[in-house]
């Protein structure tokens, strides 16, 4: 079963594929299986014909199973002869192999094929086999719920038995490396159901819960909490041509995720020109974090833009996840000459104090007060109060930055004047097409 598991899982994680649902269908079922007892005993087709070809009548218990498999109905029956009575199973086989191993049925399960109770029968619906199926279910239909209350407190929601895959910080296959890890999980919940075979033939309602959870852990494992998005200030110095591309990521996880770190790639036509990576540390569940590069592009040129996170998770997640979208930077100035401001000899020369604050040119918000009192994050900003204009820092002489109360940069300003500064909001959300970017400005009289 593994190794089908492993290409249906393959499905379900490739992302806007055609056949993700039944890649998630075909996964749950094969995982599902190896949380009961009957999917756990029994050999390949080609191996039981070989039984069958030989005359070989006897089957040893590693792979038939314990001989209470028979009786579904726990009276403690004992199989005839040629049924599994002294480990004779030749009437079973013989019945597998005229009448059940065509088409897919590639596995034999001595417990499929044998009928049921003292009555021999060639039809499976009649197998201790389906009709233990059949008892699990109706419980099932009593009580259709998981029951956390069956594992220990350190186990949870998932299955302790998954382990992640190594984080891909390299861009390398994290679909491909995961899914080899649904193959091992998948041998391990057999080991498991092998081991507790007694207990959940008795108790089917345990086996379900098991699928249930099992299923679960799988699922989420095809998916992760790392959600980026990615965004860019022009002119943040004195370097018309230099950017910052910034990484915007939100662990949606309950779950903290470690180790995070972010490649930026860019192109030009296609062709890789720019990649760098740098490390974003630690994020709880729920949080944010922010991850800037510096970059200098050429002007009036379009790219595209990669954004690739990884980070290590200790629940099931995919640990991988990437941001793309374009970007142009901009033309070479010819028709405004840039405008020529005398360094001051102080730096907050002409810059603290009373600005009016507000967007788009002439939509006033405010009065904001530039101070050169220092606080958490950068110097305070008095007057006008939002948590998105709480601190304010240089960037160089020509540029200052407001920052968030949390420590996030909101607005990069670019010196237009001696008494007028422009800078663009943070991205929108219809980034990259900046149609509803909001402009901020600082004036005075």
């Amino acid at each position: 079963m593994p190794p089908e598991l492993f290409g249906y899982i393959k499905l379900l994680m490739q992302p806007g594929g055609v056949d993700r649902a039944k890649g998630a269908a075909w996964a749950a079922h094969f995982l599902a299986d190896m949380s009961v007892p009957y999917h756990v005993v029994g050999m390949t087709r080609d191996d039981a014909y070989d039984f069958h070809a030989n005359q070989k009548k006897y089957l040893d218990p590693k792979i038939t199973g314990p001989l209470y498999l028979y009786d579904n109905n726990a009276k403690g029956l004992l199989p005839p002869r040629g049924w599994g009575g002294n480990g004779n199973f030749w009437d079973a086989t013989v019945n597998y192999s005229y009448n059940h191993s065509g088409g897919m049925a590639d596995w034999y399960d001595p417990w499929y094929s044998n009928g049921y109770g003292l009555r021999e029968s060639n039809e499976s619906a009649l197998s201790s086999h389906v009709l233990w199926e059949s008892r699990a279910n109706k419980i099932f239909e009593k009580h259709p719920h998981f029951h956390p209350g069956i594992f220990p407190n350190g186990d949870g929601r998932y299955n302790p038995a998954w382990k992640n895959a190594i984080p891909s910080y390299e861009l390398t296959d994290a679909i491909r490396t995961q899914a080899k890890q649904s193959a091992l999980f998948t041998h391990a919940v057999a080991l498991y159901t092998r081991q507790k075979i007694s207990q959940i033939h008795r108790n089917p309602g345990l086996g379900i819960d098991h699928a249930i959870r099992n299923v679960a852990t799988l699922w989420r494992s095809t998916f992760t909490g790392l959600r980026p998005t990615l965004g860019y200030y022009e002119n943040v110095s004195d370097d018309p041509n230099e950017y910052i591309m910034e990484c915007c990521i939100r662990n949606a996880a309950d779950a903290g995720v470690s180790n995070v770190n972010v490649m930026l790639l860019m192109y030009h036509n296609t062709k890789l020109v720019y990649t760098q990576k740098l490390t974003g540390g630690n994020i709880a569940g729920g949080g944010n974090c922010v991850v800037q590069f510096k970059v200098r592009v050429a002007p009036d040129t379009k790219y595209g833009i990669v954004m690739a996170v990884a980070g290590q998770y200790d629940i099931p997640d995919l640990q991988y996840a990437t941001a793309d979208g374009t970007f142009r930077s901009n033309p070479v100035r010819t028709i405004d000459p840039p405008v020529t401001v005398r360094p001051p000899q102080d730096p907050f020369e002409n810059i603290l104090g009373a600005w009016e604050f507000g967007r788009n040119k002439n939509n006033r918000i405010g009065t904001v007060i530039l101070t050169r009192k220092i606080g958490e994050h950068g110097y305070i900003i008095d007057g006008y109060s939002h948590h998105n204009e709480s601190y304010w820092r240089f960037n160089g002489k020509n540029s200052i930055t407001f920052i968030h109360k949390n420590g996030n940069p909101t607005t990069y300003f670019q010196r237009r004047g001696p008494k007028y500064w422009e800078g663009r909001f943070r991205p929108p959300k219809d980034w990259p097409k900046m149609e509803n970017a909001v402009v901020h400005y600082l004036k005075r009289k």
